[in-house]
């Protein structure tokens, strides 16, 4: 093993108790005995294999940062388009709000869909408000070979080679999956149409396809049907994005993580629709 990586391994590790000394001082649940995270509002996620620090990463993120919280007038009616699921921790969470009435979820990558899939068969009480999706949303519809790397869902992209731009983090792997790509406007579209006097947020987090998927929703017109998005934009500039959100009647606020990759987050809504 060369140093680099013996010096990763022990900064990995040094996150790994850290983070979970936090998660247990805030009242999480973390049963190693049996493989499991749990949230102090009872949401549950597997927490075992090569998929662990991506799970760890996820829960962070998601339930003790609160990186998509939102808040609305409790009367509202809403429903939830989660793009890039991963390990389904952000549809859970979504799912857990009582004025949550559905959540369309949608993951292509099988591997992951299957950690999806059980994470949500976890979590029963909430498991009716969800219907995932194994295919991913981009501007057309396309089948795609896409290098896999289970330790770390930041590795695969249906639009971008990660692997080359983010080298420090992704490795070469042998694992490559197919997956499928649907256009995002055509999909939602067939969904939302179904439904009447919801409000409706969409949440993307796609290494990448989000500027498709924008690109589709706004060239058919379709951004007008969302009161929020919430994404995080990978490996570019997110100046397409902002202009065509703003030109849609959008206030838009943008959070950078990394300038240097070219990672952060916007939070795109409406005032009125």
């Amino acid at each position: 093993m060369r140093i680099k990586d013996i010096r990763q391994y022990f900064k990995l590790k040094k996150y790994v108790k850290k983070s979970e000394k936090k998660l247990k001082s805030s009242g999480f649940i973390i049963d190693k005995k049996n493989h499991l995270l749990e949230t102090p509002t009872g949401i549950t996620l597997k927490y075992e294999g090569a998929s662990a620090l991506t799970t760890l990463s996820e829960f962070l993120e998601i339930f003790f940062i609160e990186e998509y919280s939102f808040y609305t007038n409790k009367s509202e009616s809403i429903v939830v388009f989660d793009v890039g699921v991963n390990m389904a921790a952000s549809t859970l969470y979504f799912a857990n709000k009582h004025n949550v009435k559905q959540v369309y979820a949608f993951e292509p990558f099988i591997p992951t869909y299957k950690k999806a899939l059980e994470n949500i068969h976890l979590n029963p009480r909430l498991e009716h408000k969800i219907k995932l999706f194994n295919y991913g949303l981009g501007y057309d519809n396309k089948i795609l070979e896409i290098p896999y790397e289970e330790k770390s869902s930041g590795c695969m992209s249906t639009t971008f080679d990660v692997f080359n731009l983010n080298k420090d983090n992704c490795k070469n792997t042998d694992s490559v999956e197919t997956v499928t790509i649907e256009d995002a406007y055509h999909a939602i579209s067939e969904i939302l149409n179904k439904k009447t006097n919801e409000k409706v947020i969409l949440k993307i987090d796609t290494e990448g396809a989000e500027f498709e998927i924008i690109k589709s929703l706004d060239e058919n017109r379709y951004l007008e049907n969302f009161n929020l998005i919430m994404l995080e934009y990978h490996f570019n500039e997110p100046d397409e994005l902002i202009e065509r959100l703003t030109n849609n009647g959008f206030i838009v606020r943008k959070q950078v993580s990394d300038t240097n990759k070219k990672i952060g987050f916007l939070y795109a809504a409406k005032l009125t629709n």
